[in-house]
């Protein structure tokens, strides 16, 4: 974990390329607990695929991240067809990258870690 970067790429680049990220984030499961926590994402202006990066801030969030996880680390609230060919990425601390398991799940689910590196790539 100290040599991969991966997390400066928003996650691995085989699970996007072999569709797994697009499976995890859409799994029935992420909108079961959308549902249940009620998370709602509401499209106020569109945003051209174009004229990114984007960046979405969500504070205070928690120690449990629940809204931008639903709505910008899985497809629980629909995100990709509200917003369609507008890349997302879910960032967080460093320190979750290195914990084990929890860091590969993250990966899986194309997040990334939050800095320099990731924000200009």
């Amino acid at each position: 974990w100290c040599l991969d970067r991966a997390p400066q790429r928003g996650g691995y680049a085989f699970a996007w390329r072999w569709g797994w990220t697009r499976r995890l984030r859409g799994s029935s499961v992420w909108r079961w607990a959308a549902r249940y926590f009620p998370v709602t994402l509401h499209k106020t202006a569109p945003l051209p695929p174009g004229g990114g990066p984007y960046i979405f801030v969500c504070h205070p969030h928690g120690i449990m991240g629940i809204s931008p996880m639903s709505h910008f680390g899985t497809d629980a609230t629909d995100f990709t067809k509200k917003f369609p060919d507008v890349p997302v990425h879910l960032l967080g601390h460093t320190a979750i990258f290195r914990i084990p398991l929890f860091r590969e799940w993250c990966l899986l689910h194309g997040h990334g870690a939050v800095d320099r590196a990731t924000c200009t790539a």
